[in-house]
């Protein structure tokens, strides 16, 4: 038997911590099941190690794109048999949607939506190419640089909901394995986040989260959400955090405090919701959500920029028209069309 008092020399209460953090994150790793189990061990591995030594800050910025995207005009197979399948494919009438080969060059009288009008697709070089060519879409030149020069970025092929490859005669099997609502858009929105249909609790992102979130002085923010909800932030332990395009949201009064032009009248009304006025459950879990959103701002304001400063930029009033006033990082040029408009994402980008 160890003594109660110190195991290894370690005071009870640290072991008691440790005991516990042990606890939620042997938790979360198996809610990781499967294919998904080995990374969670390393990433659980890599976030206590980084606990002991990390001097800066760290974090991993996951864009999820709703609309989807067509995967096969972004990355492009250009081997010999790919290409000509692919080519065959796209080339339908009444116009043709297949983009040209490298080395094309671009047709710049062609019209703007044309791939004529883009040029010849933009060759890359994986370091294991397994005996086959790639190339991006013409509109990734900076890209490209960060794949070939840079070495900044990863191209992960052949990820999906797809639970093992699948031909439409086996779609057709009722003993082949498919995931659940196959068809259905929402639903296969939801299993890339979460790896089950629409409804479910906890994503791969909050799954993880649970894991580092003791290392994080403010654990408040471990998850964090510029646009809206996403099930993908969702943990057993971590709540993700929603913040705008302008900062944090705060709830009920302006950036000063104050309801009607009055810090009395924003103090009371932080009083009113953050305190329950019953016993019932309900109502103790609303207080609780509505303090830990006003100390949540009240911390995230003093430490980012005022939105009016460039920091985060100044949107224009329509999303979909171009203002002169509107700050010059939140635009872009349509490659297409050369018309000038707002981008939402730059200015979710600027927040994170």
């Amino acid at each position: 038997m160890t003594n109660r008092k110190t195991i290894s020399g370690a005071p009870a209460a640290l072991h008691d911590a440790s005991r516990r953090l042990f606890m939620r994150q042997a938790s979360a790793v198996s809610m990781l099941a499967g294919t998904g189990a080995p990374l969670a061990l390393n990433l659980l591995a890599a976030g206590s190690a980084a606990a002991q030594s990390a001097s800066t800050y760290r974090a991993v910025v996951c864009l999820f794109m709703y609309g989807g995207n067509d995967a096969f005009n972004t990355v492009l197979p250009t081997d010999t048999a790919t290409w000509s399948a692919y080519t065959a494919t796209r080339n339908q009438a009444p116009e043709s949607i297949a983009l040209l080969p490298p080395g094309t060059p671009p047709n710049l009288s062609a019209r703007a939506t044309s791939p004529a009008r883009l040029g010849g697709v933009l060759p890359i070089s994986p370091a294991n190419p397994q005996g086959r060519t790639y190339a991006l879409n013409p509109l990734l030149g900076s890209l490209r640089a960060m794949f070939n020069a840079d070495r900044r970025l990863a191209i992960v092929s052949n990820i999906g909901p797809l639970i093992m490859p699948t031909t439409k005669a086996q779609y057709g099997l009722s003993t082949h394995p498919i995931p659940a609502r196959l068809f259905s858009h929402n639903d296969q929105q939801s299993t890339w986040q979460t790896m089950r249909p629409e409804g479910a609790p906890y994503g791969w992102g909050g799954r993880m989260a649970d894991m580092v979130a003791s290392a994080n002085t403010q654990a408040v923010f471990t998850a964090i959400s510029s646009s809206g909800t996403a099930v993908f932030l969702s943990g057993q332990n971590v709540r993700q955090y929603q913040v705008s395009g302008d900062g944090a949201l705060r709830l009920g009064t302006d950036i000063n405090g104050r309801v009607y032009g009055s810090t009395t009248v924003g103090s009371a009304l932080h009083s009113v919701v953050g305190r329950s006025m019953g016993s019932h459950v309900l109502e103790g879990d609303m207080a609780a959500i509505a303090r830990r959103s006003i100390d949540a701002e009240a911390f995230l304001r003093g430490a980012l920029r005022s939105p009016s400063e460039p920091a985060f930029g100044t949107p224009p009033v329509s999303s979909d028209s171009y203002e002169p006033e509107a700050d010059p990082k939140l635009q872009f040029r349509d490659p297409l069309t050369g018309a000038l408009a707002f981008n939402p994402l730059a200015h979710q980008m600027q927040v994170v």
